[in-house]
């Protein structure tokens, strides 16, 4: 066993195992960092619908595939957007005889792997959160000094040499066919130069969260340090696509948009879904409840509450002196969530062990969001069980709901307050938006049309593999 040294600390690595992984006349570097913008392949081609449909038909029959997943967190318990949309895909990648193996960083305190991923998963491993990741009364300070790093925050800040240790551990003992990265920020650990192929899972586009970000905001020093990671989070994120043998967008948006950021990527579109039969109707409620579901950690959400609570709230409580605004969700912040309890009216659940009982007892179901891309889980689990649900186009992006029957759009403070206070004065006509939007989910964003997509993309992985010489491992 050899070490190599990166920076003042020492990690063991299986090199002579590792080695058969890397391009012939490859050796280990002493930063593997400093080779993750070379990373894989050669400037791919778009994928259009009828490019992955005559991949599809070519490869009817796959072989199952050993896949290594690298996540940010463990995909259950199902808290949040991401841990959705991972749990989900790793249940359709299980569906379709693939095998994985995954390894996350474990939240502080957690040392042991849930049995719902080790009965899914045929390995999983965790590791620490690194010590920059913990805590929110240092996320400033060490905001700070990222400034000096050319990686935007998020790679800096879950760099890890444990978590690039372990996943050296694991292409030592086992032969995969492809490699996950669990979107942008995780890639800053996924070795450079491999003889797998990389396929890069998109939650979003981190570009334009940002792009948004700076529209939103006047506070000058807000301004400036979101300006500079947006130079550094647009030059790594279309580094880290453009080596991705593999993007797998969760729509034709960020699809869209990630042509523009690396032109030529290889995309195709894994849709966000869930399990429909897990979200079942409930019976209406009449008790002027509004909700908004949301990981409360994460800014954009902590925006779309502000925003809600200042701007839209007073112009709604003129017209339902009663309503009540309930942020169901983990992890708000400590200053965040006394500062807007203390507004009447406005209730904070923290973390829960089930999001539907809430869900179930409002009446109305917002997504105030301004800032974010991707497609909102929290639509369809509304949707999902027949709520009626009043969002901005932003909150809505990526989701085929029709306006006025499915769902209801606003991007104005007054006039989204009056189509909230329509749904609760007519709860006819909310019934009525719920249904729609219930079969509008089963439809198009449910485990079958999940498997469909994972089935597009594993063929054109495993094309890619038969075509391209670089791809496969020497024993």
């Amino acid at each position: 066993m050899r070490y190599v040294q990166v920076g003042s600390d020492k990690v063991d690595y299986p090199v002579r195992s590792v080695v058969k992984y890397l391009p012939r006349g490859v050796g280990i570097e002493n930063d593997v960092y400093c080779l993750l913008i070379k990373m894989i392949s050669k400037p791919p081609t778009l994928l259009n619908d009828t490019s992955v449909e005559k991949d599809l038909a070519e490869h009817e029959i796959v072989r199952p595939m050993q896949i290594f997943f690298a996540a940010l967190d463990a995909p259950f318990p199902v808290t949040s957007g991401r841990r959705l949309r991972n749990w989900a895909l790793l249940q359709a990648l299980a569906a379709e005889g693939h095998q994985v193996t995954m390894v996350y960083f474990g939240e502080p305190g957690t040392s042991e792997v849930p049995r719902e991923l080790q009965e899914t998963c045929r390995n999983v491993d965790l590791v620490p959160q690194p010590d920059r990741s913990a805590g929110s009364s240092s996320t400033n300070w060490n905001r700070f000094i990222a400034l000096s790093s050319t990686l935007p925050y998020g790679a800096w800040r879950l760099r890890s040499l444990k978590f690039q240790a372990k996943i050296w551990e694991w292409l030592a003992k086992e032969r995969f066919d492809a490699v996950i990265s669990d979107d942008i920020y995780v890639a800053a650990n996924i070795p450079p130069l491999l003889r797998i192929p990389v396929i890069l899972n998109k939650h979003g586009i981190g570009t334009v969260v940002l792009e948004r970000f700076l529209k939103n905001e006047r506070n000058p020093l807000k301004r400036m340090y979101g300006f500079l990671e947006l130079l550094k989070t647009r030059r790594w994120e279309t580094s880290v696509c453009r080596h991705a043998e593999l993007i797998m967008a969760c729509s034709q948006e960020d699809s869209s948009e990630i042509d523009l950021l690396s032109p030529g990527a290889r995309v195709t579109i894994v849709p966000n879904v869930i399990d429909v039969d897990q979200y079942q109707p409930t019976p209406a409620v009449n008790n002027h409840t509004v909700v908004f579901v949301a990981y409360m950690g994460w800014y954009p959400n902590q925006d779309a509450v502000e925003y809600f609570v200042s701007s839209i709230l007073p112009i709604l409580r003129n017209l339902i002196p009663d309503v009540k605004f309930v942020a169901a969700g983990r992890n708000p912040p400590d200053d965040f969530r006394r500062r807007l309890s203390r507004v009447p009216g406005v209730e904070f659940t923290g973390t829960v062990p089930d999001i539907r009982p809430i869900v179930a007892n409002a009446a109305v179901s917002v997504v105030p969001l301004r800032i974010g891309t991707g497609t909102r889980l929290k639509i369809l689990e509304a949707a999902a069980m027949e709520k009626p649900v009043v969002s901005t186009r932003v909150g809505a992006e990526g989701l085929n709901f029709a306006d006025g029957t499915e769902i209801v759009l606003a991007d104005n403070p007054e006039v989204f307050a009056r189509e909230i206070a329509a749904l609760l004065d007519s709860p006819v006509r909310a019934h009525a938006i719920g249904v729609a939007a219930r079969r509008h989910v089963q439809e198009q964003y449910s485990m079958p049309a999940l498997r469909i997509a994972v089935r597009q993309a594993v063929a054109v992985i495993t094309r890619r593999i038969s075509e391209n010489s670089q791809f496969g491992v020497e024993q």
